[in-house]
């Protein structure tokens, strides 16, 4: 599925990222901060992106297929995970049928961005996270059931964990966020539990702590690094990410109200066994003044999913509430639907009966399927109605059909960084420029002639009248966007150059490709009124 939704036509985002790794890996960083990322993402897939086009593969999917790669590695860990603590099939098939069927993952599972990266770190982290505290060995997670403890629970007489065992939880983290700072939420809960254990338990040497404070200084300071270029223009989120009301949490995971039934069964579960049987849920040790000698602790391990699930929506919607960043997007808080799916699978598990447990994983997949339209979609041919809408492949192939030798392209990528007035710096030109001077440049048209407009459009016929020296000539625009705005746009340039002397006739009025408009003006030699 993530290699049939991966030939599309890329859009703006993931055409940011092309144009990031298609320059010489020197400018590959600088490429990155100018859109607001973390350069470490795009140097580790420089190698791989030019390696794939190099064999033949096509851009669009060698450009995706980390992303593909990387949430089979996270399905892959979820099912070893399972295995090695001998969990129920059905608690497998929950997780793996809902990250292959639920169209927000398959969304990411597809995009050539840090964000599959971000969750398949931030999930392997925690699972390492989960196991320190619990004493197992990290760097054992492939054995066979049975010949080291699990990776969710541990004997009582468990030695202390490992430096090396850190250096796994270490390494993950530390990856995370150099993918992207917003990472360090996940890791921020999953720091704060090792400590808690390190300082209350009893089988963490006095060393954990300083091993914990100096992850802590680390991943401080990689934050910093990471997020000091694109601080200064947090602002610019507002117009996607400054939405702290109710609806915008919601509308964060919008299915993942689905897993309620078997978050309600279990706890219902739960707390029956909690009640009648007591040592089913906690059951404990001979050494019971212990706090980390806890044998089987389902309620602990469903508290700390939970804590990973919601502490960096929490802490988002926070940041974005008090005004410090705009960061209620989907896209920061990814890394909390791993998680989600962990807790429900959880309490999958407290449920005894196997009839019981397969019929609420087929009530929920079914649910999951019939809430988001999937079988509608399907009758389509669509692998999700979120498929990537902006045509830039196919208007560029349209203009090279109409265009001539000696055109002009003006790229309206209705980019944030494009809300001022012209005239342009050198530097954001060629950045707002990047959707058509990559991959989807037209053949027909010289690089140079490639310029990029501003988001206002009262300022289009100030830079297209700007760009020569009054010769005629065909000027194309290509607008993200609706083919009406572009076409008042289009009406507002006559009347402005009309004003000025000049004439300007629409030769080709606004043909749409999904979200992507173009529009082809002619401009006369007419002596510019000033």
């Amino acid at each position: 599925m993530g290699i049939g939704s991966s030939r599309v036509s890329l859009w703006v985002d993931e055409l940011h990222t092309q144009w990031t790794i298609d320059a010489s890996i020197t400018e590959t960083p600088s490429r990155a901060v100018s859109g607001n990322q973390s350069p470490f993402f795009f140097l580790a897939l420089w190698p791989l992106y030019q390696t794939l086009t190099g064999l033949g593969m096509q851009p669009e999917v060698a450009i995706r297929l980390p992303s593909v790669l990387l949430i089979v590695a996270s399905i892959a860990a979820v099912a070893i995970g399972f295995y090695r603590t001998g969990r129920t099939v059905e608690a497998v098939a929950l997780c793996c049928g809902w990250i292959a069927l639920d169209w927000v993952q398959l969304f990411y599972t597809t995009e050539a961005r840090p964000y599959a990266a971000v969750q398949c770190l931030t999930l392997v982290s925690g699972m390492l996270a989960w196991r320190l505290v619990q004493g197992g060995d990290c760097a054992r997670w492939f054995t066979p059931p049975g010949s080291s403890p699990s990776l969710l629970e541990t004997t009582g007489t468990q030695a202390s964990a490992t430096v090396a065992n850190y250096a796994w939880w270490f390494a993950a983290s530390m990856a995370a966020v150099a993918c992207h700072p917003t990472a360090v939420f996940a890791v921020a809960v999953q720091v704060l539990v090792i400590f808690l254990f390190a300082i209350v338990g009893c089988r963490f040497k006095p060393a954990a702590i300083v091993v914990v404070l100096g992850a802590i200084l680390a991943v401080f300071a990689l934050v910093l690094v990471n997020i000091s270029p694109a601080w200064s223009a947090r602002e610019q989120w507002n117009a996607f990410a400054g939405d702290a009301s109710y609806r915008s949490v919601k509308g964060l995971f919008p299915q993942i109200h689905v897993l309620g039934m078997i978050l309600c069964a279990g706890c219902v579960v739960g707390v029956g066994r909690f009640v009648w049987r007591r040592h089913d849920l906690w059951a404990q040790s001979a050494d019971d003044q212990c706090v980390g000698s806890f044998q089987a602790r389902p309620a602990r391990e469903i508290g700390y999913w939970l804590l990973l699930a919601i502490v960096p929506i929490g802490l988002a919607w926070w940041l974005t509430y008090s005004g410090i960043a705009p960061l209620m997007h989907r896209r920061y808080v990814i890394g909390s639907l791993f998680p989600a799916l962990m807790l429900a699978a959880s309490c999958l598990d407290l449920v005894g009966s196997r009839l019981f447990r397969v019929v609420l994983v087929i009530g929920t997949i079914a649910a999951l399927l019939v809430v988001q339209g999937s079988p509608a979609q399907w009758r389509l041919g669509r692998w999700s109605p979120w498929q990537r809408l902006e045509g830039w492949r196919q208007a560029s192939r349209f203009i090279d059909e109409h265009s001539d030798a000696d055109g002009e392209l003006w790229c309206s990528s209705s980019l944030i960084e494009g809300n001022q007035q012209p005239p342009l710096s050198p530097g954001l030109e060629s950045y707002l420029d990047y959707p058509l001077s990559g991959l989807y440049q037209p053949e027909s048209i010289a690089s140079a002639n490639i310029r990029p407009l501003v988001n206002d459009p009262r300022f289009w016929w100030e830079q297209v009248a700007d760009s020569s020296s009054g010769q005629p000539r065909h000027v194309w625009i290509v607008h993200r966007g609706l083919g009406g705005f572009l076409l008042a746009a289009g009406r507002r340039i006559r009347v402005q150059a009309k004003q000025e002397g000049r004439r300007v006739t629409i030769v080709k009025e606004p043909v749409s490709f999904g979200s992507v408009s173009v529009m082809c003006l002619s401009v006369d030699q007419a002596s510019r009124q000033k």
